[in-house]
């Protein structure tokens, strides 16, 4: 594919968002929605494998909740983020893969709301993160085409 449409990623964090946005053009602010794609290595067996179904109790979710929420929380501190809703997290498949979805809506000063869904894939020696965000207002246009994105993520490199 790099190929084909003639591009390179060299880093573990790849963005996509609308065009603009970086140079502070008046029209990359006309809406808002970003994916981010990006893989944390660690070394063999730090996280499950891609192919494990994992499954956890409802006092098991409830706590990797808390714990993340309170990392999302620390992470906004010193910041003009604020945390406005927690939706909480679930374990969801992608494309026949268990990921754990991290959901949350956020808003930076007094900036519009913005939605955040994280989609975290474990494969052995490394964690696939996608994260997607979009103003809750432009909701009915960004949700389906993001989750078609999310929906079409495919991990080739199973360890």
């Amino acid at each position: 594919m790099a190929k084909k449409f003639d591009y390179e990623v060299a880093d573990n964090r790849v963005v996509f968002q609308q065009k603009g946005l970086n140079n502070f053009e008046q029209s990359g602010f006309s809406t808002y929605a970003r994916v981010i794609v990006e893989t944390t290595i660690g070394n063999a067996g730090d996280y499950e494998k891609l192919t494990t179904s994992f499954t956890a109790t409802p006092a098991e979710l409830n706590a990797l909740s808390a714990e993340f929420k309170k990392k999302i929380q620390q992470g906004f501190q010193g910041t003009n983020l604020k945390l406005i809703s927690w939706y909480g997290i679930a374990i969801t498949k992608v494309n026949g893969r268990t990921a754990l979805k991290i959901s949350y809506l956020r808003q930076l000063a007094d900036r519009p709301f913005v939605v955040v869904n994280t989609y975290r894939f474990q494969n052995n020696d490394r964690m696939h993160s996608i994260i997607t965000s979009y103003r809750q207002e432009d909701e009915a246009t960004w949700k389906p085409l993001l989750n078609k994105t999310v929906n079409s993520f495919t991990i080739t490199d199973v360890r």
